[in-house]
């Protein structure tokens, strides 16, 4: 089962550290979360991982497989699989094409040959859209699958973003604010899918709001600070740690 480590790793923005030196591990089947007041650096840890940055310092792993210096679709076709605080949907396309298109990065017969309409790329397309449909079910969208992504109220369209992000099967999926304008039933049939989907195997890493949603769900916790880990370990222990109730004094938000 694949394990997620960064060791080490830093990003640096001329003078600004915006990450130092942190340490990390997302084991698989398992959910970890990552908190941190406004500015802590969360999102930067998150592009890192992805190869949106290149870091200034360190290693990122999956397994023994070195991720540090790899493109972003390197890293994405490695099974490392994310969503964003900015939803990042195709607005015009159907629901269910939205979530065919994560399929896209294991398709054996590729983008091309089914565009052009290749007998073998468009059975496959059709098998894809089946295993779609029934990912959109899952996520208690299935119903929705012929509308326009874009015209779902913001709950929706971060469930059709988090089936996409899923669909080809990730090892590791970062799920960057995904309860965000959710309300508590919403939030809550949300969990339960995320912790189904660490029984099956996969490593989540939770970037989230809702101190209380990461307690519940994950095993560890990690907490930054101004770019700094400040605190890690069991949830019942980081949220009674004095520098983690420090940092969240003072108007911070915890957010990314």
């Amino acid at each position: 089962m694949s394990s997620l480590r960064i060791e080490d790793a830093c990003k640096y923005f001329g003078g600004l550290k915006a990450v130092d030196g942190i340490n990390m591990t997302v084991p698989a089947g398992r959910i970890t979360g990552l908190i941190g007041p406004n500015g802590a650096g969360k999102s930067t840890v998150v592009n890192m991982i992805s190869g949106v940055y290149s870091l200034t310092r360190g290693e990122v792993y999956l397994d023994e497989q070195q991720l540090t210096r790899l493109h972003v679709d390197e890293v994405a076709r490695c099974g490392i699989a994310r969503t964003f605080q900015n939803i990042r949907l195709l607005p015009e396309e159907s629901v269910l094409d939205n979530v065919v298109i994560g399929y896209f990065r294991k398709q054996r017969s590729g983008v091309m040959s089914s565009l052009m309409g290749l007998p073998a790329a468009l059975a496959e397309t059709r098998r894809l859209r089946e295993q779609a449909w029934e990912l959109l079910g899952r996520f208690g969208i299935q119903k929705y699958a012929d509308y326009e992504a874009g015209s779902l109220p913001y709950g929706h369209q971060r469930r059709v973003e988090m089936a996409r992000s899923i669909a080809a099967a990730p090892r590791v999926v970062m799920l960057d604010e995904p309860v965000a304008g959710m309300n508590e039933v919403e939030s809550a049939e949300m969990a339960e899918i995320f912790e189904d989907l660490a029984r099956s195997g996969m490593g989540l890493l939770l970037i989230e709001h809702n101190v209380a949603f990461v307690s519940r769900l994950c095993s560890q916790v990690y907490v930054l600070d101004s770019g700094r880990m400040i605190a890690e370990g069991p949830p019942e222990a980081v949220t009674r740690d004095p520098k983690v109730i420090e940092a969240y004094i003072g108007g911070k938000a915890d957010a990314a």
